[in-house]
């Protein structure tokens, strides 16, 4: 299986590859080979320990981010074109054994309004789950967000700019936590899929998101052998 990844992490810079008429970011792409994703993953054991969640306020370069993510900026995007389809219980099980590697992306963001601060609440087991897009919801997303766009940019920049539009952090809500990391799988036409890893820069930036990258293919290649 082939898979084109791009990552998109601040929403500041220009593209390196492609350009949108709408924005101007960096987009990295590699590639990588991948035969098969269909073996079942079990969770690491420790992942199951009974415990309370955990509660740090967020450092001084972290609570920067949280306070420009609202308005925009400090969004990272993980995208992978992929030309065949996945398993999806076995994928969120390889993202569940990365967030018990790095508890931070099993973290949800809390804003407290009376000090106007940011902490990160880390529960003891992961909880990560895929959210898929049929054809028809994809085809959806490109049609009413991207109606004059959709015959000059491919399917997969359109996906990239909807994840990078879709901020799940805007409007801080101090009874509600957020989950710092989102996955998502889009349908495309022509047995194209389109796997989308967004999680909010304070806890995965650029370089932590390629390293993430990396670290679940090794993920999915473990669970084959």
């Amino acid at each position: 299986m082939s898979i084109k990844t791009v990552v998109v992490p601040y929403r500041y810079v220009s593209y390196r590859s492609f350009q949108l008429s709408k924005c101007s970011r960096t987009t990295q792409v590699s590639s990588v080979a991948l035969t098969s994703l269909y073996p079942t993953m079990s969770l690491s054991p420790r992942s199951l320990h009974d415990s309370e969640p955990k509660i740090r306020p967020a450092g001084t370069t972290e609570l920067s981010w949280c306070k420009a993510v609202p308005g925009g900026t400090g969004i990272t995007v993980l995208a992978l074109l992929l030309s065949k389809p996945l398993d999806i219980p076995f994928l969120q099980n390889a993202l569940r054994k990365l967030q018990i590697s790095h508890p931070i992306i099993n973290s949800k963001l809390r804003f407290d309004s009376l000090s106007n601060s940011f902490s990160y609440v880390t529960s003891p087991t992961p909880h990560i789950r895929v959210q898929p897009f049929d054809l028809p919801a994809t085809s959806h997303i490109l049609q009413t967000q991207f109606p004059d766009e959709r015959t000059s940019v491919s399917p997969f920049h359109l996906i990239l700019e909807h994840e990078l539009n879709t901020n799940s952090w805007q409007n801080p809500d101090p009874s509600s936590d957020t989950d710092v990391f989102f996955a998502s799988l889009y349908t495309l036409e022509k047995s194209k899929w389109i796997l989308a890893l967004r999680l909010h820069t304070s806890a995965c930036d650029r370089a932590a998101a390629l390293a993430l990258l990396r670290e679940l293919m090794g993920l999915v290649g473990r669970g084959r052998g």
